[in-house]
């Protein structure tokens, strides 16, 4: 189970049930959903999400709010100090577009000042940190050095941690009345007047405007996705705490080394995260999860949920946010911190709709990377995810998993602990990747572009846009 999962809104929003014809229509209830509904203001602008508000990767967050984020700056420093600037700007911007939404909605998600450390392993990354640090101090950042264990880093102030579902909920009641659960969209179609959005249950919505904040969208065309991004699989431990220090951390590079605490009225927690890998390799969930509790040395007895979560990481560590064809708008590749770039899109989209100008969508607009740029790695990567989850007989799924072949079709079979059996194609609907099994989450996941079904076949987060299920005789 997810910490989170408690907090989860029970919004109720109805589906579509018949055509409608709207200004703007946005895809994906999660946090970038809602904030870019929340910023367009616009009544007749609405929302479809394929399931329920807030239960996607928002759900699967550790909730951070801090431009302390690994190796980031220091990539993007190397490559261009304008553009570290302004990635830096647009990472305080975000955290000020939270806290006066916090305000101004009244809004009890239990924001909490958080100091930021990012911490070295060795002394080459001491001196990338060096860099780090000077390059802050330019930027009147103010940087302490700390010794933290085993570990020299920076320690900066004006950083917070939040609770996700708390935020989400209050923005996604103040908008119920523009939301629509349960809506899976299968199929967009451009028109001369904009676009036509076919959902699951054989309804059409006509949109002059259309977003996709979706985790992973479901298209190829016209960024052909697949080809420039990779996705990461990561592991979150959460245990009891005996106080809040007010301080988060995070390694400077990978292995990545991920601590938070959450307080909630008179309990304390530790958000740990490690082991993160990507999806093409690495599929012993349970070795994984291991590897967080063995690294930060937890007590089994405190520990109280755990789960896994996969992100989209792009070529160059900035976010696709801005338009993709005319009218049609993007916002995913968040690269692990999604809860700032999810309300920066928000706004950002909202001021390219609008002709406002906004001073970081130059950085983040998606025709900044030539298609097929990294087509002979990302390939290399499908094809590595492919092969290794074709293989049938993984030792650590024990009995727990087996697989079946049924006129030609590669099924599935969950033996759960009752000894129920739960059936499915193990093929990816998406682009035919072979599923593994998720023994920490208990859900078919896809290894090439993340695709997560549930161990009966609901599609539970795409790019997927069908179930897995066998259907009954």
């Amino acid at each position: 189970m997810r910490l989170w999962e408690k907090y989860a809104l029970k919004l109720n929003c109805p589906a579509v049930d018949k055509n409608l014809m709207v200004d703007t229509l946005i895809i994906g209830g999660g946090l970038a959903g809602i904030s870019t509904l929340y910023f367009l203001n616009n009544p007749n602008c609405f929302l479809v999400e394929a399931r329920k508000v807030g239960e996607g990767v928002t759900l699967a967050t550790t909730g951070k709010l801090t431009f302390l984020q690994e190796d980031i700056l220091y990539k993007l420093l190397a490559k261009d100090y304008t553009l570290a600037k302004t990635y830096l700007a647009s990472q305080k911007r975000a955290i000020a577009l939270i806290k006066k939404i916090i305000q101004k909605e009244k809004i009890d998600c239990d924001l909490d000042k958080s100091s930021s450390y990012l911490l070295a392993k060795n002394i080459k990354e001491v001196e990338k940190l060096a860099q780090v640090a000077q390059f802050l101090e330019l930027n009147q950042i103010k940087t302490s050095y700390i010794n933290y264990h085993k570990y020299y880093g920076i320690k900066v102030n004006g950083t917070y941690v939040f609770n996700p579902l708390k935020f989400l909920n209050a923005l996604a009641r103040k908008l119920k009345g523009q939301i629509f659960e349960n809506t899976k969209i299968i199929n967009v179609k451009k028109t001369t007047q904009g676009y036509e959005c076919l959902t699951a249950a054989g309804f059409i919505i006509t949109c002059e405007k259309i977003i996709f904040t979706c985790h992973y969208p479901f298209f190829l065309k016209p960024m052909f996705l697949p080809l420039n991004t990779t996705i990461e699989k990561s592991y979150i431990v959460v245990t009891k705490e005996k106080r809040n220090e007010h301080y988060n951390y995070i390694t400077l590079a990978k292995p990545t080394f991920s601590f938070r605490y959450y307080e909630d009225g008179n309990r304390v927690y530790g958000i740990y995260l490690s082991s993160s890998h990507n999806t093409a390799i690495k599929h012993n969930e349970h070795k994984n999860l291991a590897q967080v509790i063995s690294h930060f040395k937890l007590n089994s007895h405190n520990i109280v949920a755990s789960w896994t979560n996969v992100d989209i990481i792009t070529g160059d560590h900035l976010p696709y946010i801005g338009e993709i064809n005319p009218q049609m708008y993007l916002a995913t590749g968040f690269n692990t911190w999604g809860m700032t770039n999810s309300v920066l899109s928000g706004e950002i989209i909202c001021d390219l709709i609008k002709g406002n100008a906004n001073p970081y969508a130059a950085i983040f607009k998606t025709t900044r990377i030539k298609k097929y740029q990294r087509f002979y790695q990302s390939i290399g990567t499908n094809l590595l995810a492919f092969m290794s989850a074709l293989k049938k007989n993984k030792k650590w799924y024990g009995s727990e998993i087996y697989f079946e072949n049924k006129d030609g079709q590669r099924i599935g079979v969950y033996v759960a602990q009752d000894g129920s059996k739960h059936k499915v194609h193990a093929i990816c609907p998406h682009l035919k990747c072979p599923l593994i099994f998720n023994q920490v989450d208990k859900t078919w996941d896809c290894p090439c572009h993340s695709s997560r079904f549930s161990i009966d076949g609901q599609v539970l987060k795409g790019p997927s846009k069908y179930d897995i299920a066998i259907k009954k005789d």
